[in-house]
């Protein structure tokens, strides 16, 4: 036990805990307009007078700021705002999805859990407008794909899935299913390329489109998840192709 006038340890500061919080204080900054996008973060005296924390912490604040995006270092000019905690986010599941398939096919798969219950609110909340952009996107992507222009294909099968997320009347959930797929845009371009694929998305969505409208939750649930499962499976045909592929073994066209 302590002696009465024995001196109390006092801990220093913990530097990656203080960090932290530097980092969500710039954040917060930058949300609110303060630090905005495009502008030149103050410098590291003004940074360092206004935290009243020493210079290595600023630095690690800057430095897990810039790896989400949010902030870009030059070294001949300065610390620029690159983007909104959003973009941060939207930044870090496009550099997992460039590197890292398990990440990918992670992202896929919180993409079918995401939809799928996009769908099944949509079955309750969607108005006849909605609907009417359901379909329409729908017979826009019917028309590219019998065209065959992959980047048309691609753009209209991204608006299709955009729209479900709208009909199911919930703006966050919509939000999240934009920016999953914004981040795999590239392995949608991809598989779309393959007529065969591009041809079974379709009668896929037609699916989808029918049970919505027909406002059947368990049909338009399994219609999703059917699609997407299909779609995830391809996608993790092509990353193991392309994977083979820089082994110099090859592999089979993924359908």
């Amino acid at each position: 036990m302590r002696a009465r006038d024995d001196p109390i340890a006092i801990r220093p500061p913990d530097a990656g805990r203080l960090a932290h919080q530097i980092e969500s204080q710039i954040e917060d900054l930058i949300v609110s307009g303060e630090f905005e996008v495009g502008s030149r973060l103050p410098g590291e005296r003004a940074l360092l007078q206004r935290f009243s924390v020493s210079r290595p912490v600023i630095r690690e604040a800057i430095s897990r700021l810039e790896t989400r995006g949010l902030l870009r270092v030059y070294p001949s000019s300065g610390t620029y705002v690159t983007g909104t905690p959003e973009w941060g986010v939207k930044a870090q599941w496009q550099s997992w999805v460039a590197r890292d398939t398990e990440k990918l096919l992670a992202i896929l798969e919180v993409r079918e859990c995401l939809e799928t219950r996009a769908a099944a609110l949509a079955t309750e909340r969607a108005s006849d407008d909605e609907l009417a952009e359901l379909r329409l996107a729908h017979l826009n992507f019917e028309q590219q794909v019998a065209r065959g222009s992959v980047a048309d294909i691609s753009h209209w099968d991204k608006t299709f899935h955009h729209e479900i997320a709208t009909c199911s009347g919930n703006s966050v959930l919509a939000s999240f299913v934009q920016n999953v797929n914004d981040v795999i845009r590239s392995q949608r371009r991809s598989i779309l390329a393959d007529p065969a694929i591009a041809q079974r998305s379709l009668v896929q969505h037609r699916r989808i489109v029918e049970a919505v409208e027909a406002r059947d939750a368990e049909r338009a649930v399994s219609a999703v998840a059917e699609h997407l499962g299909s779609t995830r499976r391809t996608i993790a045909a092509l990353a193991e192709e392309n994977s083979s592929s820089s082994d110099g073994t090859g592999a089979a066209t993924p359908r």
